[in-house]
């Protein structure tokens, strides 16, 4: 099928190590070196990718301000789904180039620019999603409605794809899934043991941001009560970010939990210290992907917007259903005075062996990069979706959204005078 593929171009201009520039690398690298078809990036001259790429075969393209870079229609741009109007005006597409939109994001097609503070209730954000703002909620549903006809838009898992439907309102019968890779592993891993010890070395991998933080804080205060003097628990912090006042200051005193806080690291530092201090991960996304391909015990943290108010159900990454890297967390995640954590300590002391071949033979079965790279050129080949299909009124940014971004700038302007 890939025989009609002339080239594939990624598109991700970013500078600081993060998911999709990470898994858009990746991706690239491996469909030019082992599919036969020849890979571009798109990036800032010292963006992420272009950096991690420099000594490869894929081709970097440059975006730099004020200078037009042209995409021809020989190429299939592939990108992070969004809206329309945040294209960057460098960015010059031919009408017939195809785009693949990917979402991997719960919010990458849900207008949360002005509406963040009521995500956390459904209700209330549908309301204003078909009210305040319901010229962009019928583009969004009219524009993921001509994409899924063209299979042109896929879903990392079942969380971006509920999110989507339910809050934009729109319905997706048959939804194309590809889920989130992380590199092979090249060789048998070394599954670890858990060593012998009083000390058991937790780890978040992460940015501290605001949909990630409250799941954190929430494990922190959990983690807190479990540790005793029989059972002493480290928590390393691997990431930075905004919110990373909150974390340290989760840091009680205490005589048996710390909190070690390692700022960001390379993704080969986060490999090492991983199989040298770390005996399990809690965490979300690609970053538990990260763990699971070593066979280190991973739990699957879902997001929040909002301060967990219920008693959240821990679950391992190998028990989670739907290619799902995290979901929304709702009442039906959280159950009271529920011993899940506790129950985990347990099977990490009594079955850590067990554990650790559960979660690597899940990664390996659902989310290897080989596997998903093989998932994603066949699906290339049948995608149809061109830039002139897009809504010419979706291309430029409406008066509420441009009256938004003029109030936002001004904000920052007076705050940082």
């Amino acid at each position: 099928m890939h025989k009609t593929i002339s080239s594939i171009t990624f598109f991700f201009p970013y500078h600081e190590v993060s998911g999709v520039p990470v898994l858009f690398s990746r991706m690239a690298k491996h469909i030019n070196t082992h599919c036969g078809i020849t890979t571009n990036v798109i990036d800032y001259p010292d963006g992420f990718m272009a950096r991690t790429l420099s000594d490869t075969d894929v081709c970097v393209r440059h975006l730099v301000d004020g200078v037009s870079l042209h995409v021809t229609e020989e190429t299939i741009l592939v990108m992070q789904a969004g809206f329309p109007y945040e294209f960057p005006p460098e960015l010059v597409i031919d009408d017939n180039c195809r785009i693949v939109y990917w979402v991997l994001h719960p919010l990458n097609l849900v207008p949360a620019f002005i509406s963040r503070n009521i995500l956390g209730y459904p209700r209330l954000h549908k309301f204003f999603l078909s009210t305040v703002l319901r010229p962009l909620t019928m583009r969004l549903a009219n524009m993921i409605s001509n994409m899924v006809a063209q299979k042109s838009l896929f879903f990392m898992d079942g969380s971006t794809y509920s999110m989507t439907t339910e809050r934009i309102g729109v319905k997706i019968s048959n939804p194309i899934y590809l889920p989130v890779p992380s590199e092979d592993v090249t060789n048998d891993p070394i599954l670890k043991s858990l060593r012998p010890q009083d000390t058991i070395n937790f780890c978040w991998v992460g940015r501290l941001c605001d949909f990630k933080v409250y799941i954190l804080l929430h494990m922190i205060g959990k983690l807190l009560r479990l540790a005793n003097a029989d059972q002493c628990i480290t928590l390393h912090i691997i990431g930075d970010g905004p919110e990373a006042k909150q974390v340290r200051d989760a840091a009680q005193d205490s005589e048996f939990f710390k909190i070690i806080m390692l700022g960001t690291l390379s993704p080969s530092q986060v490999e090492d210290y991983l199989m040298e201090k770390v005996d399990v991960v809690a965490s979300m996304g690609t970053s538990a992907l990260e763990a699971a391909r070593l066979g280190i015990p991973t739990i699957l943290l879902d997001y929040s917007y909002t301060p967990i108010q219920g008693d959240y159900v821990f679950k391992w990454l190998f028990e989670r259903t739907g290619y799902t890297l995290a979901d929304r967390i709702t009442s039906d995640y959280c159950k009271a005075g529920n011993d899940s954590l506790s129950i985990m300590f347990k099977q990490l002391k009594c079955e850590y062996e067990d554990i650790t071949k559960k979660t690597f033979n899940y990664f390996v079965v659902n989310h290897s990069l080989s596997s998903v790279a093989v998932q994603f050129v066949t699906l290339l080949g049948e995608t149809n979706f061109k830039f002139c299909m897009f809504n010419n009124k979706f291309l430029h940014k409406g008066l509420f959204r441009r009256g938004y971004d003029l109030s936002k700038a001004i904000y920052y302007s007076v705050k940082g005078t």
